[in-house]
């Protein structure tokens, strides 16, 4: 016979682990979904606003103690992401990758944001990334320029862990001001090899097999930069083709949930960025996974599951 588990999770980040780490401690049988121990925290060099680490902690570390903690905790890890979550016989049925399928009482959504791609032609085989902390050293040693588009906490980061790399940076964003933390826009300024680009407009990425420059728009200029590389950091979505199961979201597809973190689909629960929130942080996310896990607990044990 197929074994049940009380509580599926979507997701490796900080609310899916922390929501197996306090399933789990509640007696809930827990099985996770994800690949990446810690999600995206492994595209941050060093997380300076995260409670007990005064001297800052890397995304990387923080995300395999979670990990590890999850682990130890008695959850079982699969390793794998989420194919498919929809109903069946008065269950969960989530299959992974590998169309190996599980079982559930209740769900607990914890997977995340991606990251969103520019509207731009972007036509070259190599040079454009999204992480820094896995693409960065590629150019150490090159003299190289890189551009950075986007204005957010993201791009923020990538000029940080660039600027001892790259010989110039190029930061690009299309709004006026600048829209990360006041901390970090005050450290990036005093980036001696940074160049800001204020209301600028990326029309085309120019290049072959490599990235050769950018062209920008500023009001009634057009001007091309050249760059050896590119780093995105437009800002992040949810996606949840995965999920064939019926929950409000928003226009913008973040999950509607009430103030306990129920969604409009009894025994799902939603934690962490995915969710419709106004604070996207480590430690909400954190926050959220314990109380979808208590959610969860309070639920299982009204329907006597």
């Amino acid at each position: 016979m197929q074994e049940i588990y009380d509580l599926a999770i979507v997701g490796t980040g900080p609310a899916g682990l922390t929501a197996a780490i306090f399933g789990q401690r509640l007696g809930l049988k827990c099985v996770v979904f994800g690949n990446t121990p810690g999600g995206n925290l492994y595209m941050i060099q060093n997380i300076e606003n995260y409670p007990g680490f005064p001297e800052g902690i890397s995304g990387t570390s923080l995300g395999v103690q979670l990990f590890s903690q999850a682990q130890k905790q008695g959850a079982y890890l699969t390793m794998r992401l989420c194919k498919v979550l929809k109903k069946q016989a008065g269950l969960f049925s989530l299959a992974d990758q590998e169309d190996v399928e599980y079982l559930a009482k209740a769900v607990v959504l914890a997977s995340g944001l991606s990251p969103k791609l520019p509207d731009i032609p972007i036509k070259v085989k190599s040079g454009v990334h999204l992480c820094t902390m896995c693409d960065g050293p590629l150019y150490r040693g090159k003299e190289a320029s890189l551009a950075v588009i986007g204005g957010g906490n993201t791009a923020g980061t990538h000029v940080l862990q660039l600027m001892n790399i790259a010989k110039e940076i190029h930061l690009i964003h299309r709004g006026n001001e600048l829209k990360m933390e006041w901390a970090l826009e005050s450290r990036i300024k005093d980036v001696k090899n940074l160049t800001i680009w204020l209301s600028a407009e990326v029309l085309e990425v120019v290049g072959e097999e490599h990235v050769e420059s950018v062209v920008i728009r500023q009001g009634e200029e057009t001007r091309k930069i050249s760059v050896d590389g590119i780093f995105l950091s437009v800002g992040w979505e949810p996606k949840l083709e995965y999920a064939k199961i019926s929950i409000n979201k928003t226009p913008e597809g973040y999950i509607i949930t009430d103030s306990q973190l129920c969604t409009s689909e009894l025994g799902v629960f939603a934690a962490g960025d995915i969710r419709d929130t106004e604070v996207r942080q480590i430690i909400t996310a954190a926050a959220d996974g314990a109380k979808a896990a208590y959610a969860a607990f309070k639920y299982l044990i009204s329907k006597h599951l």
